[in-house]
């Protein structure tokens, strides 16, 4: 157990000698660990940001970095608080505009289930909400490769006045990139293919056209 970035690490693992190959398994309890220091030092990943609080079990075997990645199954559950995607600003990815390195999304709160499954963190479940929208998120990030492939599927609630055509649509984004330098795209065309979308837009252009005939 340890007391570090502001937070808590409990952590377990046995190692068994008695095979051929040695094998392992562990697991680890966050506490209230400041997430962005902690990805940056362990992973050189600063694209995230927040309170972190969560659980990770694994079982794996090897004698080399490589093997115990691919050798790895296990469980992770994260819940993140207050934090900010960073080198992305949805208003400006949503206006046809570019991000830049400073660019942040502020959220309240991302929750995280996965699955590893030789050496792939596949996600199961993934609810991320703010003040302005929430989204469902699904992807898979190679653990050996440090690159990940996804998509957020995204509904404002209350967007900006510039944004006011996107309120209530389901927005797809692709995620896609190593994990350090990720790449968002809007899927314009599914956007607009989406026959739920249709509906929502049709009504709105009804609405507009009854209230300039009266």
């Amino acid at each position: 157990d340890a007391t570090l970035y502001g937070g808590t690490l409990r952590a377990k693992l046995q190692l068994d000698v008695t095979g051929s190959t040695p094998a392992y398994e562990g697991s680890a309890k966050f506490i209230d660990l400041k997430l962005l220091p902690f990805l940056s030092d362990g992973w050189k990943m600063q694209q995230l940001e927040g309170i972190l609080n969560g659980h990770f079990d694994f079982a794996t075997q090897g004698v080399n970095g490589i093997l115990l990645t691919q050798n790895m199954q296990g469980n992770l559950a994260v819940d993140i608080r207050q934090g900010h995607l960073k080198g992305i600003d949805f208003n400006k990815l949503l206006a046809g505009q570019i991000s830049s390195a400073a660019s942040k999304t502020a959220f309240s709160e991302l929750k995280l289930k996965s699955h590893i499954q030789k050496g792939r963190l596949v996600l199961d479940r993934l609810n991320l909400n703010s003040e302005r929208f929430s989204a469902i998120g699904t992807g898979q990030l190679s653990m050996l490769k440090g690159t990940f492939d996804g998509k957020l599927f995204t509904t404002y609630h209350t967007p900006p006045a510039s944004l006011e055509t996107f309120a209530g649509l389901e927005i797809p984004i692709k995620i896609k990139g190593p994990i350090e330098q990720l790449r968002w795209t809007l899927e314009l065309e599914k956007l607009m293919n989406s026959s739920a979308n249709q509906q929502k837009l049709f009504e709105r252009l009804n609405n507009v056209m009854g209230q300039s005939v009266r």
